[in-house]
């Protein structure tokens, strides 16, 4: 993807604090959020959950846990994305300066009220928590309506759905709200489906000339369709369709990954690890299908392939990608950063594998896993910290 520069103009610049690099562009304080709340908040639930800690959380532990790495991390890391394409998709401006801090703090305020909101009136927890995405919402839909850019007009409503999930989180009763947090899921899986399928393949045929890549829309649309359907199937409880549904998603979107011949990505690692994000798609879907027929599947494995596996290892491939491009370097990325892909994988194997392998060792795994995934993003914020928040080497804005 051509990365586009633009020029602020002068009586619009920000000024004082909110012209600090890292209010540029979205990507640099939602990147850096993310990686210091991948890096600690995990950490943080494994201390509760085997130490016995108290801590005022506005939900039980393991609610907590699900709810701040779906509206949380993942979030912040959509946000960033979204606020720095939809520019480069519109050709029209996104915040930043002061309406980005203002993002930023309505943000941080949903963390803080999640993590010692257990006091508060669970109407203003809420509240604070479920302001972000709507916000961002009318923060991009406004460049994609101006420019008319029909092809992106149904991002915005995907963010006010993980919006209305996030409030059934919050309001429901009984199952709903565990309900929600797998169908939160299904939409964090969607948007990977939806980005991963316009960008990955580019890449690769950009990078890699001999790749011999292949898109078929049908199977794009095919691949797009199916996922996207798990999301009502979840939410509403439709079982009996759920695992087929599954099934066929699985396989759409493993049919698509091999088009992109993902093999002859294998000596770049900033390409190699979308590829094997996008793999973890098509197995926890596959392990989703599988589930009512293997009875080792039905715990939770499936959703941790999609999350650790798919989700954390492609936020981490995108977020150093896009914080190189963005800031004007060479796509070429670090050997620290390719530990931190390694060390995710082995997060995710560990939290898949070990507890289908030997269920007496599920604690371990976890532990294991957590420790591996904390360690990951900790690599992540010590090498791109600088780069998010100093200004563009060439100058340029943004």
């Amino acid at each position: 993807m051509r990365i586009e520069r633009y020029m602020t103009p002068a009586e619009d610049a920000p000024r004082g604090i909110f012209a600090h690099p890292v209010l540029a562009l979205g990507f640099r304080p939602f990147f850096l959020l993310a990686g210091l709340l991948a890096a600690v908040w995990l950490p943080l639930w494994l201390h509760v959950l085997f130490s016995g800690t108290t801590l005022p959380l506005a939900v039980d532990p393991t609610a907590w846990h699900a709810h701040e790495m779906i509206f949380g991390f993942a979030v912040a890391v959509i946000a960033g994305f979204l606020l720095t394409a939809v520019k480069n998709w519109t050709k029209q401006p996104t915040p930043s300066g002061a309406s980005l801090a203002a993002l930023v703090l309505l943000f941080v305020a949903g963390r803080v009220a999640m993590l010692i909101g257990g006091d508060w009136p669970a109407g203003l927890v809420a509240a604070i928590d479920v302001a972000f995405l709507p916000a961002v919402a009318l923060a991009i839909a406004r460049p994609i309506w101006r420019s008319r850019n029909k092809r992106n007009y149904g991002i915005p409503l995907l963010l006010l759905v993980l919006g209305l999930i996030n409030l059934a989180f919050h309001a429901g009763g009984g199952a709903l709200p565990r309900a929600a947090l797998t169908a939160g899921v299904d939409v964090l899986v969607v948007f990977l489906v939806l980005v991963g399928g316009r960008v990955i393949p580019f890449f690769t045929r950009n990078a890699v000339k001999e790749a011999n890549v292949v898109s078929r829309p049908w199977l794009d649309w095919s691949a797009f369709g199916l996922t996207l359907a798990l999301v009502p199937v979840h939410l509403f409880g439709l079982h009996a369709i759920a695992a087929p549904l599954a099934l066929a998603a699985a396989v759409a979107n493993l049919a698509r990954l091999a088009g992109w011949n993902p093999t002859a990505t294998l000596t770049r690692p900033i390409l190699w690890v979308l590829h094997l994000g996008y793999l973890w798609i098509g197995l926890g879907l596959l392990m989703l299908g599988l589930s009512p027929w293997v009875p080792a599947l039905g715990g939770t494995a499936p959703l941790h392939a999609l999350t650790v596996g798919a989700l954390g290892t492609l936020i981490l491939g995108m977020m150093s990608r896009v914080s190189l491009g963005h800031t004007g370097r060479p796509l070429v990325v670090s050997r620290v950063t390719v530990a931190g892909y390694v060390l995710l994988t082995a997060a995710a194997l560990a939290r898949v594998v070990i507890p289908l392998a030997s269920p007496a060792h599920y604690p371990q795994a976890l532990m294991a896993s957590g420790t591996l995934w904390a360690a990951a993003f900790a690599l992540f914020v010590g090498v791109y910290w600088r780069i998010l928040t100093t200004p563009r080497p060439d100058g340029a804005p943004g």
